[in-house]
């Protein structure tokens, strides 16, 4: 670590005293033209407004980036070097501040914008809103940050579209705010944050998750068996039933039955449905005619009481004999 970066390491934080407020045309103006050059000098390096508005440093974070500013901003061979490539030298500023480089490369954006402020006198008009004070002066007594503080969100307009503005507070923080109308380029400006889907991230995560989950519960819940139903006619054709008494699965021992439920489409009908449209199809292929009979086995749970309704009525008014085997109780339907 940098000898001199140790003794400053934590001279200096931001204020949350808000700065007096001068009404002045002429200092707005002067304002927005170093914006100007500000933001395109900003460009030039990589980094624009919704780079550094999109994610915000604490406090201590803040301060830290601030020091390093400060304490680079006096070292003329890494300003040279900063203004020569238009980047940060993040192994360099690592070794001289000893801050993890992940860190560093984190807030890489906050650091470009504030060492072109800090290092440049051409911005001094932007430089002066923001308030900063020496931590070790006795007649400072530092201002922290409130959450009721109406004057939080306030700070000199950098951007503005659709009743947005885009603005540096005087505590050093970009941030991107909802407005009434579309404030002038250097004049101070209040507001709500404007919510993007960063500030959503986690709900929307929560949501996924959950619905990940139900689905997954969904599926599973779907897909145990809770009865087997055997239909024994020349052909057996083996149903697998779910709690919700839906066809999950049907096979049959045969090639003709399982041609036959090729085109009965029995999956995710309900068991009577399922079964009377497979009755159908073998009467049409006059695989099943009258006096003839079937038989149903039930293994598992016993089908509840008049599940077959319509299958038996089919089968009664074709004059087919009917089996019952609904696990171990039988029945017979003439």
């Amino acid at each position: 670590m940098n000898y001199n970066f140790i003794l400053q390491k934590n001279k200096y934080s931001f204020s949350y005293s808000p700065p007096i407020a001068l009404v002045d045309e002429k200092l707005a103006n002067e304002r927005a033209k170093e914006i100007s050059f500000f933001i395109r000098e900003l460009q030039l390096y990589g980094v624009t407004l919704k780079d550094l508005y999109k994610s915000t440093p604490s406090f201590t974070e803040k301060n830290q980036l601030l020091n390093v500013t400060l304490a680079i901003s006096k070292e003329e061979s890494f300003i040279r070097e900063f203004k020569a490539v238009r980047k940060l030298n993040i192994k360099r500023l690592n070794k001289y501040t000893e801050i993890p480089k992940r860190h560093l490369e984190k807030w890489s954006s906050y650091l470009i914008a504030y060492i072109l402020l800090f290092s440049n006198t051409a911005y001094d008009k932007i430089t002066k809103y923001i308030t900063i004070q020496l931590n070790d002066d006795p007649s400072n007594s530092l201002a922290l940050y409130s959450p009721n503080s109406i004057e939080i969100n306030t700070g000199i307009v950098l951007e503005t579209s659709n009743n947005n503005a885009v603005i540096l507070t005087y505590h050093g923080e970009f941030l991107n705010i909802k407005t009434t109308d579309n404030p002038d380029l250097g004049t101070v400006s209040s507001g709500d944050l404007k919510k993007s889907l960063v500030d959503f991230k986690v709900p929307i995560a929560l949501i996924v998750f959950a619905c990940v989950v139900f689905l997954l519960f969904g599926f599973t819940y779907y897909n145990i068996s809770k009865s087997t139903v055997i239909v024994h006619h020349k052909s057996d054709y083996i149903i697998t039933v779910n709690n919700l008494n839906r066809v999950i699965k049907v096979t049959s021992s045969t090639n003709k039955g399982r041609d036959i439920l090729k085109s009965s489409k029995m999956k995710h009908k309900n068991i009577d449905n399922a079964i009377l449209s497979l009755l159908q199809d073998m009467e049409k292929n006059n695989i099943l005619i009258t006096n003839d009979t079937i038989t149903f086995i039930v293994s598992g749970s016993a089908l509840d009481y008049n599940s077959l309704t319509k299958s038996e009525t089919y089968l009664t008014d074709k004059k087919i004999n009917v089996e019952i085997n609904n696990s171990g109780r039988n029945h017979t339907i003439k």
